[in-house]
């Protein structure tokens, strides 16, 4: 063959296909890998040493990979480290290698969009992972475990989500449900966490929730406050705290003294599911603790608001002949 001279499409094809025909065959395969072995023992690769030509970087860039022959690479590592150890295991990168790699991995991100953006995985996939996760932890450690959080991990702790990542969140959590295991080990932390009193009263004091609530009563129970101040009761207070049988705390909406709760049942809230039965088991909780409770609905108190006010002044005035 003349120096320079290069090989036809067709005699490529043809020459594609016999290697392809000799290397089907394992035996031909493994006489190539063992000749190679042994000729790299006492020869150096024609390339060692020297950097790559920037030409030779953009075509391993473009080449894409087919699935078929992802798949076959898979199998194939995962055939290799049955019965090898990963010559990296146990070891970690250096301050400045990781350094490296990441200035590495923003440079090439700057001009390449991510392979998988935009994709999601699939349910299955999904499901591999979380298998994988949780038999590796199993006998492992997280990485940080004992680690004491650093200033600025804490920092970035409190500060607020943006509406756009809190949108990304939504979407991204929008039709998942919680295992029945997952949701008893978020119970069972969330009480481990109320028994404990300081916990309780930072909630109490930080949680924009109760503030709004106690700062901001809604209409129906600003109608029934009007009344009872109309009637002459005055002794009373609102968003009272009456401690729970589980470690917390129930949030009545008016304590009259001595001891009468009155409860005002917003339409939305309290006709959700469950909400009757929550409503039943709060109330006997609070019952066997000495109070007496009356609960009004939003619509009586928008329709007969004089009547809610006779029966609470009714019952108020019994209390007040009872305690003398």
């Amino acid at each position: 063959m003349i120096k320079g001279s290069k090989h036809s499409a067709e005699a490529k094809q043809k020459m594609g296909i016999a290697r392809k025909k000799y290397f089907s065959d394992p035996i031909n395969k493994k006489k190539t890998n063992e000749a190679h072995k042994k000729y790299y023992e006492t020869h150096d690769g024609p390339n060692k040493g020297k950097p790559m030509l920037e030409k030779a970087k953009q075509k391993l860039r473009d080449r894409k990979v087919s699935v078929e022959t992802k798949r076959k690479l898979s199998r194939s590592g995962k055939k290799y480290f049955e019965t090898h150890d990963n010559p990296r295991k146990g070891k970690h990168h250096t301050a400045k290698s990781k350094r490296k790699l990441s200035e590495s991995m923003k440079k090439f991100f700057e001009t390449h969009e991510a392979p998988n953006k935009g994709g999601k995985r699939t349910a299955e996939s999904r499901k591999n992972m979380s298998k994988a996760q949780k038999k590796y932890f199993k006998t492992h450690d997280a990485y940080n475990k004992g680690v004491p959080m650093t200033e600025e991990q804490k920092h970035k702790l409190r500060v607020p989500c943006t509406a756009e990542a809190k949108r990304k969140l939504s979407i991204a959590m929008k039709g998942k449900k919680h295992s029945e295991e997952t949701k008893q080990r978020l119970s069972e932390l969330h009480k481990h966490k109320w028994l404990d009193i300081s916990y309780r009263e930072k909630k109490f004091a930080t949680n924009p929730f109760f503030n709004h609530h106690r700062e901001h009563p809604t209409s129906i129970e600003l109608f029934t406050q009007a009344k009872m101040i109309h009637l002459g009761i005055y002794d009373y207070v609102p968003e009272f705290r009456i401690p729970n049988t589980k470690g917390g705390y129930y949030f009545a909406d008016f304590l009259i003294f001595p001891n009468l709760i009155i409860e005002c049942d917003g339409i939305h809230w309290h006709n959700l599911e469950g909400a009757p039965e929550r409503d039943a088991i709060r109330q006997r909780d609070i019952e066997s603790q000495g109070w007496q409770v009356i609960r009004f609905t939003e619509t009586e108190i928008h329709a007969n608001l004089q009547g809610v006010g006779d029966k609470i002044i009714e019952i108020y005035n019994q209390q007040l002949v009872g305690a003398n």
